[in-house]
């Protein structure tokens, strides 16, 4: 296990590549030093490590490692036989945590976990199964496990979506076609895609942030870096249950961010949300990825008073 780091020619962040044990490379981004407190971030479905361009620099007391989480941004895609599934990602996770350890001699400190969206059920799950290793945990709009489904509907489920994925494979759908076709004719056009939202719409400059990652040229035009995959859930999902299962485990303190006009304004996941054993939940201004919007710095703001403060039990 190694960690290959390369500059970027970018302004925010340093780029690094993470060798996992099996081989995959999972990129990364990386702010703050070695010697300050680790937090690693976790974006949402279908986005990648860009999405905390705008708060990682505000944070400039902790180390952020923001991760592009397999078939994202630019870490390599799973097997062609794989699908994606939230405990393999908390599983990278761990194993990115042990190697930081390894490389930086943090084994004094816990780990403090962010997780926007899909991220922030990643982030439940980690937190659930390696408390040793967690401190604190911030959900941003985010209520644990993104995607589930009634424990009596996995079977028609578990078919449809094989199904859907074989036909979407033999139609040369959803970016299943030959990597070198373009989908955009230029970087514009995606950008405006991603402003639809696949999660609800979001500013042009957010757009723009999570689009020059998940993007790639090919010989006529621009198309999607993500595993087309991801498109499709997976054909096995958990539940409702196991969703307020991990919650209710999670031993750490948590800080839950909703936006004012986010995914769960209306009270959506109030039951889930009160499986937590000590979480502080707060409306800030803002949609799903207030974060990454014109609210950024009081985002930050509460991102830093929480993580600093002292925890409630020692």
């Amino acid at each position: 296990m190694k960690i290959d780091p390369q500059q970027s020619a970018k302004e925010q962040g340093t780029n690094i590549d993470i060798t996992l044990k099996n081989g995959m490379k999972l990129a990364a981004k990386h702010w703050g030093d070695s010697s300050q407190p680790l937090v690693i971030a976790l974006h949402g479905w279908l986005d990648n490590a860009n999405s905390f361009d705008e708060v990682a620099p505000l944070m400039p007391q902790f180390q952020i490692l923001a991760l592009d989480l397999p078939g994202h941004g630019l870490s390599d895609h799973r097997g062609p036989d794989c699908f994606y599934y939230p405990w393999e990602d908390a599983i990278i996770v761990k194993e990115v945590m042990d190697i930081f350890e390894e490389n930086h001699g943090s084994s004094q400190q816990k780990c403090q976990l962010i997780g926007h969206s899909a991220g922030g059920g990643v982030v439940t799950i980690v937190a659930s199964i390696y408390p040793q290793k967690v401190g604190k945990i911030v959900l941003i709009d985010s209520a644990g496990l993104a995607f589930t489904t009634d424990t009596a509907d996995v079977p028609r489920f578990f078919s449809s979506t094989i199904r859907r994925n074989e036909m979407a494979a033999n139609l040369k759908m959803d970016g299943f076609s030959s990597d070198n076709s373009a989908t955009f004719s230029s970087i514009e056009q995606a950008v405006n895609e991603r402003i639809k939202g696949f999660s609800g719409i979001i500013s042009h400059s957010a757009a723009l942030t999570l689009t020059q990652r998940s993007i790639k040229k090919v010989a006529h035009g621009y198309r999607w870096r993500f595993d087309p995959r991801l498109v499709f859930q997976p054909p096995l999902q958990l539940s409702e249950s196991h969703a307020r299962a991990f919650i209710s485990t999670i031993s750490a303190e948590a800080l839950v961010l909703l936006g004012a006009n986010g995914l769960f304004s209306n009270g959506q996941a109030d039951e889930r949300l009160a499986c937590f054993n000590q979480a502080t939940i707060e409306f800030l201004e803002g949609g799903h990825h207030l974060h990454l919007e014109k609210n950024k710095e009081q985002v930050a703001e509460r991102l830093n008073a929480f993580l600093l403060s002292e925890p409630l039990h020692q």
